[in-house]
């Protein structure tokens, strides 16, 4: 499992939802895609303020 996902699997909905929406674009485009990959396993869509 790379470093972000294991990040990113200790995070709650709403911990995962904030940090998708206020620090995704810091992330190169590389772990953005990653990261954004990982959101949708995780089923969090636009509902929660996130947007790909």
């Amino acid at each position: 499992m790379s470093r972000v996902k294991n990040f990113l699997t200790e995070l709650d909905d709403y911990e995962l939802a904030n940090f998708a929406k206020f620090k995704l674009l810091t992330y190169m485009k590389e772990t953005q895609s990653e990261i954004k990959e990982y959101l949708a396993e995780r089923n969090l869509t636009e509902s929660y303020g996130i947007q790909n």
